[in-house]
């Protein structure tokens, strides 16, 4: 954006607790960025104690669910609305406040998840008249997770009502894909447009012919991700195909939920995975590059069809075959067949699936498992930030 014309300056917790932290992030923030920090109350740890879960974009457990993990879950959805950032929203409004009477600014975008930021923004919306964008990387109430917090009748009107605000008060909604798009139109929002996650074509693009037939996944794996498909078809090549069984090794490098490896475990499949703790930014592009072939899966839930998240378009850049599993009308199997990047294969198409994993393992064999010639250029984080600041610039121009 500061390409594009824009001085930019960013909010951000001075004490957050997060799952993983990368700091060597940090290395592509650009030095002419301001950055404010503002200390944050989190209560995100005492879920986790309680819980046993890990809380973010999924919520994951190394064992099975219990009274204080229900009972958890039940508090943090029930009484911490939208989730437990919601104690940063007006100390950062009061913050931003008093920054705006010595440095001015024309606009405001607040990106969630956290959605509890976007309460920042429409706080400021109303207060100081500025332009603003809510930009959603995922759903609010349509989110994988959101029935498993257990809301009382009460708690779920009042996710939908601030939902229903956000989308209505903000100058420009900004979503993922289509489907999203499509629901928060019908939702009240009243410019929404779609902007991409996207990848870094300097993050290098050479490639490694692998030297194992492994087909691995990177990140985390909730309950509602569990590949079973994958096990089904592994679990009948066992019988079928020997020689491929010998050689191939699925990885999984990132939090797992304990149901997830269970369900692995069942179909006799525990000697062909291998589980691998978090791997920073950096290193999970390199390996990439190395993998035969790179596993991605959409939530098996309701909002299905809406989810393409980051790692495709990451997966993407390395031009190694996708192996997805999702619905094959969603927005993750368009993106597939758009860019040609692999193929994407229904929850229960266990033929489907041994069939793709055979040809993949005969062109491994024969030294013909060639990069995927993607198309991709207009997921460069560089030509999406340039078409979403033409769209800015629109907002901008009717402002003045």
């Amino acid at each position: 954006m500061k390409e594009c014309g824009y001085d930019v300056t960013v909010l951000t917790p001075e004490n957050p607790h997060y799952q993983q932290l990368d700091e060597a992030g940090l290395e592509k923030v650009s030095p002419t960025i301001a950055i404010l920090k503002l200390p944050i109350f989190e209560v995100t740890r005492w879920f986790e104690k309680l819980s046993g879960k890990k809380t973010g974009t999924a919520l994951l457990s190394e064992k099975k669910s219990g009274f204080f993990s229900n009972l958890s879950l039940k508090i943090r959805g029930n009484y911490f609305i939208p989730d437990p950032k919601i104690y940063w929203v007006k100390p950062a409004v009061r913050f931003l406040s008093n920054y705006f009477k010595q440095e001015k600014f024309d606009l405001i975008i607040t990106t969630g998840p956290p959605h509890s930021l976007h309460l920042i923004g429409l706080a400021l919306k109303n207060k100081l008249g500025v332009k603003w964008i809510a930009d959603f990387r995922d759903p609010w109430t349509n989110i994988d997770f959101y029935r498993e917090l257990q809301l009382n009748k009460s708690a779920d009107a009042k996710h939908r009502k601030l939902e229903r605000e956000v989308l209505k008060n903000a100058d420009m909604v900004t979503v993922i894909g289509e489907t999203m798009q499509k629901e928060f139109s019908e939702n009240g929002a009243k410019n929404c447009i779609i902007v991409t996650n996207g990848f870094e074509f300097s993050d290098s693009n050479t490639q490694i012919y692998p030297e194992n037939f492994t087909l691995t996944h990177y990140g985390s794996i909730a309950p509602a991700r569990n590949p079973e498909v994958l096990w089904k078809a592994l679990s009948a090549l066992i019988k079928e195909n020997a020689e491929l069984i010998n050689h191939i090794q699925i990885r999984l490098i990132g939090s797992i939920d304990y149901s997830v490896k269970s369900s692995a475990e069942s179909y006799g499949l525990a000697h062909l995975i291998c589980y691998q703790s978090n791997v920073s930014h950096a290193e999970s592009l390199e390996l990439q590059k190395k993998d035969a072939a790179l596993l991605l899966i959409a939530n098996n839930s309701p909002n299905a069809k809406g989810i393409l998240t980051g790692k495709f378009f990451e997966y993407l850049n390395t031009s190694r075959p996708i192996v997805a599993i999702g619905p094959l009308d969603g927005d993750l199997a368009h993106a597939i067949k758009k860019t040609e990047a692999g193929n994407i294969f229904h929850y229960n198409d266990v033929d489907g699936m041994k069939k793709y994993l055979v040809s993949l393992y005969n062109q491994f064999k024969t030294g013909e498992l060639k990069a995927i010639d993607a198309k991709k250029e207009e997921y460069d984080t560089r030509n999406i930030t340039n078409r979403f600041c033409k769209e800015v610039d629109k907002i901008m121009e009717a402002h003045r």
